[in-house]
């Protein structure tokens, strides 16, 4: 949020795109300072980043089974 220095933490967002209709967003958030107001808050620029949780490495242990060499085809 420009303008604020205080440490802000999404707790919910909302949003609606349409064709040929004006956006609209609703972002709640709560911080640790208490000292902000709405001034600070309302009708300013700011930016929110929605990123996928950082997956982990998975494995998967399976019987090799008698099958299709690959080999041996007259295509």
């Amino acid at each position: 949020m420009k303008g604020c220095d205080a440490g802000l933490d999404v707790l919910a967002f909302e949003g609606d795109e349409a064709l040929s209709t004006p956006f609209s967003y609703r972002t709640e958030f709560t911080s640790a300072d208490h000292a902000i107001s709405k001034e600070m808050m309302l009708m300013k620029a700011a930016s929110l980043t929605l990123q996928a949780p950082v997956d982990r490495v998975r494995h998967q242990n399976t019987a090799a089974g008698a099958g299709d060499s690959g080999r041996g085809h007259g295509f």
